[in-house]
């Protein structure tokens, strides 16, 4: 009969068929055999350990599934509430589809199942992701326990509130308001599946009925500020520093590590999240770890070891926003195991803690691209760096001089001019002659440094590419100014033409200026910050295309 089934193309009557055929005779010598053989054809399985029952409510056979519920002639261990391989009951099924029908009909039958092992999942929790009110009032009239735990120690209530479902948490809440401070075996409670997730309304909803729960932490020592920070929910970390009144205090509070909020959305790399903190007055951005780092550490330590588009506007955020390092990278990274070291880092009483580069590289490795686990920098990498900016460098350095011997409008041929550029009194000759200079001297002096940070010493090669990004940066802005300026020279006489060339050079300087500007020359002033705020927006919002903000809480 399950093989049957399987085709998607039993009805109900077939079924009833079926099952009396099997079942010759009559009369009252025949009543309980007749009656084990249909529990035995309701409980046969398939490799998949699906039942009949099962198999009608997978093929959406919603009449056969009727039949089978009331065909089953055990009260005691009804099909109703067996699992199958995934631990999937029928009536866990019918909840997940959404078909109130069939959970009706299990549930006239079987009214009060609390001396009833429902095997597998909890219906509870396929009510909750099925996202039913209805149904969870069916279901809590069946006299199921709504605060029962699974495995991991997780109420309906978590399942409710990690899955985003407002109108279950709400149900939770009126049928069993203690749930809302009970922690899983992680040490979560509700609301830190909330925040982990961004779920700002369900967090609302669970401050409402446990104000206190804003301020306990998990078994990492983690608030809701933490969690949303740590997870990038920009949104809901925006909401708490908004709301400010009984928020302030968790802005600074530190995990068990001595990591604050600012440190974990500093460590995943989340800049929109930083760049709300460095907004926010009250945020202590000098607070150290217990390894001794500051959030602008963690951020230039982690830029150094994996180059990314992310990692790298969140140190822009950092910054701008005014953050300081503990202590100079090369005094991280050269400080040797003789060093003293601190009993307690985690201290901030003005001294500044001594790290060892065994801690740094421990922290640094602490963190993969999914986990935030970052490779200790090594030459090799970085020599291949240092290599393809060198080939850019000397291909703008090669245009550039070729330029200058080549002036757009050509040479005087006679006269007292002779060999003179004939263009030489225009204003955007000279803008050109400028530019294309400066790009000229920037790239050969990018080339110089480069070469020398080929010597092979670490900190040198952070040095040199600290120093050469931006020049390298000036050197390609000034090309293509000079680009802008030389072609415009030669078109001046056909006015629109000059134009529309002169509007297209501009407007693509001004983004760039706009867009990269802050990557590498960050500035702290109010106005430069205001200025540079959407786009640095913009920024943060294509790296999040490129970056998973959804870290699955374990």
């Amino acid at each position: 009969m399950v093989k049957y089934l399987c085709s998607g193309e039993g009805e109900a009557t077939d079924i009833e068929n079926d099952m009396s055929s099997r079942n010759p005779g009559s009369g009252e010598s025949n009543a309980t055999d007749i009656e084990n053989d249909g529990m035995r054809l309701l409980r046969m399985k398939n490799d998949e350990e699906n039942m009949a029952l099962h198999e009608a409510l997978i093929n959406g056979q919603k009449e056969v599934a009727t039949y089978l519920i009331g065909a089953d002639p055990d009260h005691d261990h009804p099909v109703s509430f067996s699992a199958n391989k995934e631990g999937k009951s029928p009536l866990y099924l019918a909840i997940r589809a959404g078909d109130i029908r069939t959970v009706e009909c299990i549930s006239q039958r079987y009214r009060s199942p609390r001396n009833l092992a429902v095997e597998g999942k909890s219906p509870l929790h396929a009510a909750i992701l099925a996202k039913n009110e209805e149904l969870l009032e069916i279901i809590s009239t069946m006299g199921f326990t709504v605060n029962v735990k699974d495995e991991k120690g997780r109420t309906p209530l978590h399942y409710a509130a990690s899955t985003g479902y407002l109108e279950g948490v709400r149900f939770f809440l009126d049928k069993c308001p203690s749930d809302s401070n009970q922690a899983d075996t992680s040490g979560f409670l509700p609301i830190h599946s909330a925040s982990s997730k961004g779920y700002d309304k369900i967090v609302e909803e669970l401050l409402r009925h446990f104000p206190a729960s804003k301020e306990l932490p998990n078994s990492d020592g983690q608030n809701i500020l933490h969690l949303a920070a740590k997870f990038g929910k920009h949104a809901l970390v925006n909401y708490f520093l908004r709301e400010g009144n009984g928020f302030q205090m968790l802005i600074n509070q530190q995990d068990k590590e001595g990591n604050t909020p600012l440190h974990l959305a500093t460590i995943y790399r989340h800049p929109r999240v930083v760049k709300y903190f460095t907004w926010e007055k009250k945020t202590n951005l000098m607070v150290l770890n217990y390894e001794g780092m500051t959030a602008l550490d963690i951020a230039e330590c982690t830029m150094e070891a994996v180059a990314s588009f992310h990692g790298r506007l969140t140190w822009v955020a950092l910054k701008s926003g005014g953050a300081q390092r503990a202590q100079p990278l090369h005094v991280l990274l050269r400080t040797n195991a003789q060093s003293p070291q601190q009993d307690d880092a985690g201290d901030n009483d003005g001294h500044v803690p001594t790290m060892s580069q065994d801690v740094l590289a421990e922290i640094i490795n602490s963190c993969s691209a999914d986990r935030m686990e970052l490779q200790f920098p090594n030459t090799k990498s970085y020599k291949d760096r240092v290599n393809t900016l060198l080939v850019v460098t000397t291909l703008v350095a090669t245009v550039t001089f070729a330029a200058g011997f080549t002036m757009p409008g050509g040479y005087n041929n006679s006269g007292p001019d002779e060999g003179k550029a004939t263009l030489l009194t225009k204003v955007m000759f000279q803008v050109f002659v400028i530019s294309n200079a400066i790009a000229m001297y920037s790239s050969v002096f990018v080339a110089v440094t480069l070469i020398w940070a080929q010597v092979g010493d670490l900190i040198l090669v952070f040095t040199a590419l600290r120093l050469v990004m931006p020049l390298l940066g000036i050197a390609l802005g000034m090309l293509s100014l000079a680009f802008m300026a030389g072609v415009y020279v030669v078109v001046s006489n056909l006015r629109w033409l000059s134009i529309v060339v002169l509007v297209i050079g501009i407007c693509f300087l001004y983004t760039v200026l706009i867009l990269f500007s802050p990557l590498f020359f960050p500035n702290t002033t109010p106005t430069f910050r205001y200025i540079t705020y959407y786009p640095f927006y913009l920024a943060a919002l294509l790296a999040s295309g490129s970056h998973s903000n959804d870290l699955e809480e374990e």
